[in-house]
């Protein structure tokens, strides 16, 4: 016994010298080392102004807040804005890299996996670290020195932040089935009221509520490039969606096809360069072009100068341009192009998920208003919960274009180089203004107002909601089939139109042997429009399930 002792604290010696020496090899050889540079003692530890009440300033920095949005202005060098930014932000910015480990860890639950899978990438992105701008690394630099590290034992610190920036990349690579999803729409001066060519963006995360009540309206002034605005979070540094002082749009859709997570750069890095290098579509096209993007997007680019739009179909070894054939651009989860739309994974996503339904809905809405649109109407569209031909929804469908789940909303006026931004929760809150040329300035009556179903009192009555199906659904994986039914019997009232709360009782009357119950329930889910088509045949195998028990028992 003392013998297998002694052997097994050996082997655990042995292992835990192999796990230091491989955390040190790889932080020695693989991962990136920090730029040189150096910051003024006077941005690391000088106190914050507040030269008016809510405006805090450091340097020519500074953050206010608006209508509930926190808004940011950043300019001078690179390691001087990232500094500021911790200055201003950093607790935000931990609970956000606490949330992202969070959901890191319900991907790989394993803690050695998902321990050998940070290292992994750090091997794998060791040969892209190049390709990313020096201003971008600078940035991290200068972010890091005024930041608490909260995870040493995940190796460098500024490897870690650098690499918190292909978050994104790997919600939509890593998760069985997409939680990360999006709808642009592209629209021409003539389709508009005021003659200005709109973008119009919702970004969805799945339980993402954290991201939408600390979405940052960010505008950022570089040592060189353009200036441009977007809607960022502390400890991000690329772009999801945003606009320049030339009138260039961008935003990003994410996309499925059978090209496994590569090395490259992450595409909201992408997308920042595009806003800070491209005055024209054409400029923003060959930026694109010539990058290496670490998974497969879509990217919607608009000009207002030009009055038009392209959307950049792009995997890891492929990048093609579809032009707009009308006079507005839908652009959803799955790419069209003749070149890409066979991929079999592309077609699985089409065909089975809600893309192509949040699509069709969209384009249903713009077809059947030939007038010009108001800002306020395209808003309207972006916050719809409808399915195509108008069909009635549950609240939070995964096939509405609202699905209740963004993380952050936002229209561009790409001619005035104006900006709505949602405020949480999802695109329910108000829609606020922002001018990239006056940004501390502007017009209470052109912020949009709440959605009714926020006032009403409904969208809180839903969370009541959302919170009991999620703890039937964990009852239920743990066999507790009664309690399960016991939670959505107690709040299927205020949520009565959405399939999945029939589906999951379906499975808990189907367990109890409740079978006449459960086939009823079954059948509702169906009659309400399941929005996968995975749920939609195993709700069909299990009610020929019950047929066929019944046959038998005659």
């Amino acid at each position: 016994m003392k013998v297998f002792k002694c052997i097994t604290m050996i082997m655990l010696g042995l292992f835990m010298v192999a796990a230091g020496c491989l955390i040190w090899g790889v932080d020695m050889f693989f991962a990136p080392h920090p730029p040189q540079s150096s910051l003024a003692e006077v941005v690391v530890k000088a106190k914050i102004r507040k030269p008016k009440p809510g405006l805090r300033k450091i340097e020519d920095c500074y953050t206010f807040q608006r209508e509930g949005l926190t808004a940011c202005f950043l300019s001078g060098a690179p390691e001087v804005q990232g500094a500021v930014l911790g200055r201003f932000f950093s607790e935000t910015g931990q609970i956000l890299e606490q949330a992202a480990h969070e959901r890191l860890n319900r991907i790989l639950p394993n803690s050695l996996l998902r321990w050998l899978a940070i290292r992994y990438l750090t091997i794998r992105q060791s040969e892209s670290i190049g390709d990313l701008s020096p201003g971008i690394q600078k940035e991290i630099f200068g972010y890091i020195q005024t930041t608490e590290n909260l995870y040493p034992w995940y190796g460098s610190f500024y490897n870690r932040v650098l690499q918190s920036q292909t978050f994104y990349d790997l919600l939509h690579s890593l998760e069985e089935e997409a939680t990360t999803s999006s709808l642009a729409i592209g629209l021409l001066a003539e389709r508009v009221d005021q003659e200005t060519p709109l973008l119009a963006y919702n970004l969805d995360i799945s339980h993402g509520i954290i991201w939408d009540q600390n979405k940052l309206v960010l505008l950022v002034k570089p040592a060189q490039g353009l200036s441009f605005l977007a809607v960022s979070w502390p400890g991000s540094f690329g772009v999801l969606s945003g606009m320049n002082e030339a009138g260039l749009g961008i935003a990003l859709l994410t996309a499925h096809t059978q090209h496994p997570l590569a090395s490259g750069v992450p595409v909201m890095l992408l997308a920042r360069e595009v806003l800070e290098q491209a005055k024209t579509l054409k400029e923003a096209v060959e930026i694109l072009q010539a990058a290496k993007s670490m998974v497969a997007e879509s990217f919607l680019i608009g000009s207002g100068p030009e009055n038009n739009f392209v959307v950049v179909e792009k995997t890891p070894d492929k990048t093609i341009v579809r032009k707009m054939q009308k006079q507005y651009i839908v652009v959803g989860n799955h790419f069209v192009s003749p070149e890409l739309r066979n991929d079999p994974i592309n077609l699985e996503v089409r065909n089975s998920g809600p893309s192509l339904t949040r699509l069709s809905r969209a384009k249903e809405l713009l077809r059947r208003h030939s007038s010009p649109l108001s800002i306020t109407w395209v808003a309207g569209v972006l916050r719809d919960r409808r399915g195509e031909f108008g069909v009635r929804l549950g609240l939070g469908h995964p096939a509405a274009i609202n699905t209740l789940n963004s993380v952050h909303s936002v229209i561009f006026d790409l001619e005035n180089q104006k900006a709505w931004i949602s405020r949480s929760p999802h695109q329910l809150g108000r829609f606020v203004p922002f001018s990239l040329s006056d940004f501390t300035v502007y017009d209470k009556k052109e912020v949009i107002a709440e959605e009714p179903l926020l006032l009403s009192g409904k969208y809180n009555e839903y969370l009541v909601y959302q919170h009991g199906r999620q703890e039937a659904q964990r009852l239920f994986q743990e066999g507790k089939h009664q309690e399960s039914l016991s939670w959505l019997q107690e709040v299927n009232h205020l949520n009565p139109l959405d399939y999945r709360s029939f589906f999951l009782a379906g499975k808990a009357l189907h367990a109890l042997s409740r079978r006449d119950e459960a086939a009823y329930n079954y059948r509702q889910a169906l009659r309400l429009y399941p929005a996968y088509r995975h749920e939609k045949r195993e709700i069909e195998v299990r009610l020929k399930e019950l047929d066929l028990l019944e046959y038998k028992q005659k």
